[in-house]
């Protein structure tokens, strides 16, 4: 889990923007197989989690319906 505060400032700032108020409950670095890698962030918002993703440079990825993982 990483510390919101350690983050680039243009990921917090999207990461603030995106969570529109809901509670950040975590961020996590996803690495995939090609060596690149985004961070996963889960948000509560009125009582349900959800997630999304943002790169390294604070771009916005994609929104994860269900934030529970499927492997």
């Amino acid at each position: 889990m990483i510390d919101l505060k350690t983050l680039p400032a243009a990921v917090q700032k999207t990461i603030t923007e995106k969570a529109a108020g809901g509670k950040v409950v975590r961020v996590q670095r996803e690495d995939d197989k090609n060596g690149k890698w985004n961070y996963e962030v889960i948000v509560k918002t009125n009582g349900k989690e959800w997630g999304f993703e943002v790169d390294p440079s604070g771009k916005y990825l994609k929104k994860h319906v269900d934030a529970k993982k499927t492997e």
